[in-house]
């Protein structure tokens, strides 16, 4: 099984998709028709690709939320995909350090961003 990487960027969230088989390209699909599911669909379907979205453009994870599922759905539609089934969404701690040279002298601020993870697929009765 051969792996491709693939990143993209919407205008505020971002996506990054692992591909499960390259060998497969499928056209793009739109964003505003991607479905997401909580567990697998009832329908006949193939995984295509691992998927995430995120957004740290905003200090207020509440605001990053609805960018990282923007991120996640045009990056789902980029790679052809016509679902995401959603793994439990979680929060990345991405705080900085002051530094004075190779020294580290504290952290400036305590910020978190959503991740929103899960699996591209395609209906295969399409």
């Amino acid at each position: 099984m051969i792996l491709t990487l693939i990143l993209s960027c919407a205008p505020q969230g971002t996506g990054l998709s692992i591909l499960v088989n390259s060998d497969e390209i499928y056209e793009p699909t739109l964003a505003k028709d991607i479905k997401l599911f909580s567990e697998m669909p009832d329908s006949s379907i193939q995984i295509i690709a691992l998927i995430k979205g995120y957004c740290a453009s905003y200090l207020d994870e509440k605001k990053n939320l609805p960018y990282a599922l923007e991120g996640l759905k045009n990056e789902a539609a980029q790679i052809g995909a016509h679902g995401v089934i959603i793994n439990s969404p979680h929060l990345i701690n991405d705080g900085g350090l002051f530094a004075v040279g190779p020294i580290p002298i504290g952290s400036w601020a305590n910020i978190h961003y959503p991740v929103i993870e899960g699996k591209a697929f395609r209906y295969t009765n399409k």
